[in-house]
């Protein structure tokens, strides 16, 4: 276990706005509120800190937040579980895809040294009952 100096959460967010948008492009640059996020649940002052910098909706990382309170063994496959607590609550809230509804999104995980590693995902559709 390791704690962040206070001055790396929001030089993580205030750097990783260009590496988001370039990413984005690909789904033709939709707002931040638009697209779900998938977010490796790594430490909650970096989680604050970029939801403060994008101005996110609370419940964008609403999956994140339900998976990091289970997830402290699993530090590897953090970002597999989150997607499994998106596609449950995304049934749950009866979304028309596994995306919390949304087409795109981000699968982002914040690594040692200060890296961070993005993917791009579309969501799949979900069969109504």
């Amino acid at each position: 276990m390791f704690d962040l100096l206070k001055d790396v959460p929001g030089l993580i967010s205030r750097n990783t706005l260009p590496i988001f948008n370039k990413a984005i492009e690909v789904a033709g640059s939709p707002g931040w509120n638009d697209i779900f996020w998938c977010v490796h649940p790594g430490g909650r002052a970096i989680l604050d800190e970029v939801e403060k910098s994008l101005q996110l909706k609370k419940e964008k990382m609403l999956a994140t937040s339900r998976g990091a309170s289970r997830l402290r063994q699993h530090v590897g496959r953090c970002v597999l579980f989150v997607l499994f607590q998106m596609r449950k609550r995304s049934v749950e809230m009866n979304a028309s895809t596994s995306g919390e509804g949304h087409e795109w999104g981000l699968v982002v995980a914040f690594g040692p040294g200060l890296t961070v590693e993005v993917s791009v995902l579309k969501a799949i559709p979900l069969r109504s009952a």
